[in-house]
């Protein structure tokens, strides 16, 4: 008996022995060419661990060489991120359509979101008064003034504005992040918002009538992958 109770002792000790052994860290390099050094803190210090006791996580970035000393595990989620991330950005350029919305007829250049806006607007007609094509990177900001356009010549003019945050891959598709997307129209009717913009696809923002004989004005960007 007393031996079978001196190996149950012998077996907790072990297992709390264990318990407190610290993990094995390996040391690992990785080549990182398209991704900003404060991008890529934000990216792998969720997986460093620096407060662990007696196996502290580190790493040091060095032109475009990182080094990291982490867990196994550690070790491979950070590189799956920068599978994810470390990808050359495309060159993209916005199609920028500002569109007037009132009784009258569908515009024959914007007839490809003629029933989109007819479903998120329901209005009658409507009118491409001006637009533009601007090219985006990652980071860039855009401050454009757009005039007359349209088929009947309308004088309004409009100030476009944008900021393009991170331009990732998602799912196989582009995605751009516009933390501000801005336009003003000579008579002060203003549209602003944040917005996901995806490659290829026209994201439409739109504002409300105001006053008699006023026109709602709707923003359409398209974001196209330019070669």
């Amino acid at each position: 008996m007393k031996t079978v109770k001196m190996t149950a002792v012998l077996l907790v000790l072990l297992v709390i022995a264990g318990c407190g052994k610290a993990p094995r860290l390996e040391i690992e390099t990785f080549e990182v060419n398209h991704i900003e050094h404060y991008q890529l803190t934000q990216l792998i210090e969720p997986y460093i661990f620096y407060g662990r006791e007696g196996s502290e996580g580190m790493y040091t970035v060095s032109g475009n060489v990182l080094t990291v000393r982490e867990t196994p595990d550690n070790l491979a989620r950070i590189a799956a991120v920068l599978l994810k991330y470390d990808v050359r950005k495309p060159s993209i350029m916005l199609h920028i359509d500002v569109i007037e919305a009132d009784g009258g007829e569908i515009d024959p250049s914007i007839q490809d979101i003629a029933e989109r806006l007819r479903e998120l607007f329901r209005f009658t007609g409507y009118e491409r008064v001006a637009g533009g094509v601007m090219a985006v990177t990652e980071g860039s900001e855009i401050d454009q003034t757009m005039g007359v356009g349209g088929v009947t010549g309308s004088s309004s003019t409009f100030s476009f504005q944008a900021r393009i945050g991170r331009i990732s891959q998602e799912d196989g598709d582009w995605t751009l992040y516009a933390e501000s997307l801005y336009l003003r129209r000579g008579d002060g009717t203003v549209i602003r918002t944040s917005a996901q913009l995806r490659v290829g696809q026209t994201t439409l923002v739109g504002t409300s009538l105001e006053g008699s004989g006023a026109k709602a004005v709707i923003l359409a960007v398209r974001p196209e992958i330019h070669e």
